[in-house]
């Protein structure tokens, strides 16, 4: 990744006060948020189209599975942090090997640790 002034971070979560919070925390980190999307269709379109550096996707959006988000994101070669509010369950497929934040998690704490990755990763 080259260096860049700003990074994208897509932010894919059902929960409204979750989603505004996170994203308050990434825009407090430095960092740029598309979204909150708050179902899949939102957030396949954020994953196909929008330029993103990361994204945080909620396992269990709105009207279904994170997987299809997840699928474009590694196809496009994008970082992703899932979060869950199902303690200890195990993800579905390809999701168990990915990085898993678990509800409640302390937003500031994951904002940090993206932006310190993108900012890593730029150098």
């Amino acid at each position: 990744m080259a260096s860049k002034d700003h990074f994208t971070v897509l932010v894919a979560e059902d929960d409204f006060l979750l989603g505004e919070y996170l994203s308050a925390s990434l825009v407090a980190a430095g960092l740029h948020v598309a979204g909150p999307a708050r179902n899949v269709a939102e957030a396949l379109r954020a994953a196909e189209a929008s330029p993103l550096d990361f994204a945080v996707l909620d396992v269990g959006l709105a009207n279904g599975s994170a997987a299809p988000v997840a699928d474009i994101l590694r196809r496009r070669r994008i970082p992703f942090a899932l979060t869950t509010g199902l303690a200890g369950c195990s993800l579905p497929g390809d999701l168990a090997v990915e990085e898993r934040w678990e509800k409640p998690f302390d937003a500031a704490a994951l904002a940090a640790a993206i932006r310190q990755r993108l900012y890593a990763d730029a150098a």
